[in-house]
């Protein structure tokens, strides 16, 4: 993906990773990372932690229930390029015991009808 902002993208990785805050202990999974830039983000291991950054259609079926049944993190940080798609993925990741704590919308693409949203999620049951 070609940013028009890029810093935009580097500040949504730093608010994921604020809320996610992994520490020594902290296992975290990054699905989508493309070429791996996201994943230098994410160099501890233990707690549960889980970053995604899918394409335009979202999670595919298989992808959420294994969040949700099998990984189940404690925090969920989810940046989505599709409202409708994020909707649709919420609605599934809530009823799963996950409930949103923030959505911040990112510009990264100005003058365009194209606004991505970070989701921060925390599993509460």
């Amino acid at each position: 993906m070609q940013l028009l902002i890029p810093a935009l993208y580097v500040q949504s990785l730093h608010a994921a990773q604020a809320f996610l805050a992994p520490d020594a202990h902290a296992q975290v999974v990054d699905l989508y990372c493309g070429s791996g830039r996201t994943l230098r983000c994410w160099q501890q291991t233990g707690e549960r932690l889980l970053y995604v950054n899918p394409p335009r259609s979202g999670l595919e079926p298989a992808v959420l229930d294994w969040i949700c049944e099998d990984y189940r993190p404690q925090r969920m940080a989810y940046l989505s390029c599709s409202a409708g798609t994020l909707s649709r993925d919420l609605q599934r990741l809530c009823a799963a015991g996950y409930g949103v704590e923030r959505l911040q919308p990112y510009d990264f693409f100005p003058q365009t009808w194209h606004v991505e949203c970070l989701a921060m999620l925390r599993r509460e049951a």
